[in-house]
């Protein structure tokens, strides 16, 4: 029984993982029909795994109705929501004119604009906290905040003319477009090297079988 649970599984994702690795370097035909049947094999699986998604969804919410925990009021209007929204899509489909799209456009969309609205504040008040001056880093970011903040702005740029041609490199506009160019492209692509070398190093962790949470187990 350990063979199936644990050894079968292992052996899939090795010889998948290797076969994605070996077909994605080369350009045979064979490799393409590979990589294509991949793809609508993956496409697959994620259709299952959202309808499993869905199911377990749905039994966490109703095991809460039924037991009438905190909050349980919520998760009823997210069932009542949720079976709305399927019916009449499957129903009158989801072209513009069908209520589908009426309650999206109308319902799903402006609460989705509240709560963006909301975040507004919470990231407002996080800035303050990070912009505090206590070390010499924080006073930089708190300089270049300002002064992107304001070369962003009318103001900034109707302040940056005031200056002649020669302090050109001192325009407030000027300074925003090199920081974005210059100091935030390089910290953009440092996190996304290190992401990229995240990835790897899971997908290896993956296929050699040394990480196995996926498996259910430690």
């Amino acid at each position: 029984m350990e063979f199936w649970k644990k050894r079968i599984p292992l052996i899939i994702v090795f010889l998948a993982g290797l076969t994605m690795i070996l077909t994605y370097y080369s350009s045979r035909k064979e490799a393409v029909e590979i990589l294509t049947s991949y793809s609508k094999w993956y496409q697959i699986i994620a259709g299952f795994a959202l309808l499993l998604g869905v199911v377990s969804l749905g039994q966490v919410h109703i095991a809460k109705i039924r037991k009438l925990k905190s909050g349980w009021a919520y998760s009823l209007i997210m069932i009542i929501a949720f079976l709305v929204m399927s019916i009449s899509g499957f129903i009158w489909g989801i072209e513009k004119g069908t209520p589908f799209m009426w309650i999206f456009e109308n319902v799903t969309t402006p609460l989705a604009s509240t709560v963006f609205s909301i975040l507004a504040f919470y990231i407002a008040s996080a800035a303050y906290r990070a912009f505090r001056a206590k070390s010499f880093e924080a006073s930089l970011m708190l300089a270049a905040a300002i002064l992107v903040m304001v070369g962003r702005i009318p103001f900034g740029e109707m302040v940056s003319r005031l200056l002649p041609d020669s302090l050109y490199f001192l325009r407030i506009d000027v300074i925003t477009q090199w920081l974005f160019r210059v100091p935030v492209a390089a910290a953009k692509r440092a996190i996304l090297l290190g992401i990229g070398l995240s990835s790897v190093t899971m997908s290896l962790r993956i296929i050699l079988g040394i990480e196995r949470t996926y498996m259910g187990g430690e």
